[in-house]
């Protein structure tokens, strides 16, 4: 949406892919993250924040969604809320940016036509997307987040048969090794995700020097020679792990989660850039 990036008062926190509800999430309330936001004056929660879309999820997410609500309330902090494959009905946002600006963000399911093609439930139905594909246009950037959210509206919710407690973390495990090929669906997803997201820069966004993105859970740091860098925030889900990218009027900063406190995460800086392009 052009703009919103103006409407965002520095300094500026981004976090995505909490998914709040879900039993794998790491996040049973909200408060561990009050030290990753306080200080900040706005924050984009970059899609994924909670489990709108599973019927079975929904109502326990609400609950922790509506905490979230209250406490950036409380810390009088601005969000704003891009929405992803899992809460595809949280706002109309789809990405934050403009074309002149630097800095872009997405929640980066738009990189890959089936939405998440690691998932199971997705290789069922790529009929239905395909149909999808055929009756819409991806070449400029409105008609492929609208081909985009069409998808994410397509694919079904049961994660019901993933149950919480004790094994939580065992189950996510086993749920990322079985069936055998969902390994490799996730380890092509997390090779091809830079160049995936340097295609979609060079043709939405070419003058994007930095674009922000989640979604595959898998956190880092990517720099090219040309001055282009694509971080990706990571998440909260029980195998992976979480950054906060925050920037100001001078500098962009990325900052790796510490969750040793379970009760209070900590933030530990490892890189920054000046908005000129150079690397601390």
């Amino acid at each position: 949406m052009e703009g919103v990036i103006q409407q965002l008062a520095p300094p500026v926190r981004v976090l995505s892919d909490l998914h709040l509800g879900h039993p794998a999430c790491r996040l049973d309330s909200v408060e561990p993250l009050r030290p990753l936001i306080q200080g900040a004056r706005s924050l984009v929660l970059n899609g994924d924040t909670w489990e709108q879309l599973n019927p079975v999820l929904a109502a326990h997410a609400e609950i922790l969604y509506q905490d979230l609500l209250g406490l950036l309330n409380e810390l009088e902090i601005t969000p704003a809320f891009i929405r992803g494959n899992h809460d595809a009905r949280i706002s109309k946002l789809d990405w934050i940016g403009q074309e002149r600006d630097d800095l872009f963000i997405t929640h980066g399911d738009c990189l890959f036509e089936t939405i998440s093609p690691w998932n199971p439930k997705t290789w069922t139905l790529s009929d239905k997307y395909a149909r999808i594909h055929a009756d819409c246009s991806r070449d400029d950037l409105t008609g492929l987040m609208d081909c985009v959210q069409r998808c994410r509206l397509l694919g079904r919710r049961d994660e019901h048969r993933f149950r919480s407690g004790r094994f939580r973390i065992a189950r996510s495990v086993f749920k990322l090794i079985f069936p055998p090929r969902r390994p490799w669906e996730i380890l092509r997803c997390w090779r091809e995700t830079p160049l995936r997201a340097d295609q979609f820069r060079r043709k939405h966004r070419p003058g994007a020097k930095i674009l922000i993105m989640g979604h595959v859970h898998r956190p880092g740091i990517w720099q090219r020679p040309d001055g282009y860098t694509l971080i990706n925030t990571g998440g909260f889900m029980s195998i992976g792990k979480a950054r906060v990218v925050e920037w100001d009027d001078k500098t962009i900063r990325s900052f790796r989660v510490d969750e040793a406190n379970p009760a209070a995460f900590a933030l530990r800086e490892d890189w920054s850039m000046d908005l000129e392009g150079n690397s601390r």
